[in-house]
């Protein structure tokens, strides 16, 4: 559970990296896919190790400031196959985005794309590693609040 977890940071840092660098926007296009695809792949051996082990992982209890409790990631056979199909996914898209985002520079604000896509990459991870349903519940709201602001910004 700690290569989702260190996903989950480098995914953050991705996103706060490309809103920083918003005036050297390849740099930031660069930076932000460069740690959605290392997070990927991180997520790729995790999965893999939970479904060639044909072991559990879990409960993991995270603290946050809300006073519903603690936040509890477990990763199972059903969802590691769901996790190694968002990491495999999710690898190919940000390699693939580099080139194509880079026909966009200077005529669409491309480190606004690249926070939301590392946004919905880590709310799908902790979607598929909620334990409890708060944070399936704030995951799925995260989820779909990146994906619209993905699809808003290349609505054409």
């Amino acid at each position: 559970m700690t290569l989702v977890l260190v996903s989950l940071a480098l995914l953050a840092m991705g996103a706060i990296a490309s809103l920083l660098l918003t005036r050297v926007p390849r740099l930031a296009l660069n930076l932000a896919m460069l740690f959605a695809f290392i997070a990927a792949v991180l997520v790729v051996i995790a999965a893999g190790d939970v479904l060639l082990c044909s072991s559990s992982w879990g409960p993991y209890e995270v603290a946050w400031p809300l006073s519903l409790g603690t936040a509890r990631l477990s990763l199972d056979g059903l969802s590691a196959w769901f996790l190694m199909t968002i990491g495999v996914l999710a690898a190919c898209v940000a390699i693939y985005a580099v080139p194509y985002m880079s026909s966009a520079l200077g005529r669409e604000p491309v480190p606004v794309f690249c926070a939301p896509f590392c946004g919905l990459l880590g709310s799908l991870i902790l979607l598929v590693c909620a334990a409890d349903a708060v944070l399936f519940l704030i995951s799925w709201e995260a989820m779909t609040l990146s994906a619209f602001f993905l699809i808003v910004f290349h609505h054409e």
